[in-house]
């Protein structure tokens, strides 16, 4: 297994290296998790973006989004990034109805890959589409091919970063509660509500939860996007 560094990664997004205690700490596995239009896609493809910007090779395995779309998505909101597509930023599509092949790519085929193209950088958008492929399994064998896939990413010298959904009665856990229990870092993005009412306009909330390595700040930020999709973060005001 790879060894933990004392480097910090900068994870793309203005105001969560501070949040992080200065990014996520190299050859670490992050979890994002959140509702679907919180941003976890855009802060996993935000952290790639630094990598190739840093002169990295970085990855982004896609289960359900289209490849087209995501790196239309990026060139909308990086322009300079489009002549980088291909080259340092490599796209990998894995259907998630083909078992065998998920299981081959998130297992055993996965580090020799990463090796062969030089990753440290990557992203697995998401995550809980594999987890929902287990949810005919007894637990036991659902966690251990989940902890299997944790324990294969860590034995190669990549920054990870897994985009995962939250559980519907518990937005501040993930669908099946497996990978919080495995990833270094566990980042959660949710959205709050004013009180009493749904008409007035309500907030993204990005909230740090676990960091194995370093400290974290335990106070969320405000998730804020530019007009070109940009997120960054803002503490609230008091």
């Amino acid at each position: 297994m790879t060894g933990i560094s004392n480097i910090f990664l900068s994870t793309g997004v203005q105001g969560l290296d501070e949040m992080m205690g200065g990014g996520y700490m190299e050859n670490t596995i992050t979890a994002i998790i959140g509702e679907s239009g919180t941003g976890r896609t855009t802060a996993a493809l935000q952290f790639l973006a630094a990598g190739v910007r840093n002169g990295e090779d970085v990855m982004y395995i896609s289960f359900s989004h289209s490849i087209d779309r995501i790196k239309s998505k990026l060139t909308t909101s990086l322009p300079w990034i489009e002549s980088e597509l291909d080259k340092k930023f490599h796209f990998l599509k894995l259907d998630p109805k083909n078992f065998d092949s998920l299981s081959y790519y998130l297992g055993n085929g996965l580090p020799e890959l990463l090796t062969t193209l030089n990753i440290s950088r990557l992203a697995i958008d998401p995550m809980t589409l594999y987890e929902d492929s287990l949810k005919y399994s007894d637990r036991q064998t659902s966690v251990m091919s989940i902890y299997h896939i944790y324990w294969t990413l860590k034995s190669v010298p990549c920054t990870t970063v897994v985009v995962l959904a939250s559980n519907i009665a518990d937005p501040l856990q993930s669908t099946y509660g497996y990978s919080e229990k495995f990833a270094d870092n566990v980042l959660f993005l949710v959205r709050e509500f004013p009180k009493d009412t749904l008409l007035n306009e309500y907030r993204k909330i990005l909230l740090v939860i676990k960091t194995r390595y370093s400290g974290h700040d335990h106070h969320g930020k405000i998730l804020k996007f530019t007009r070109e999709g940009i997120m960054y973060l803002e503490s609230p005001q008091p």
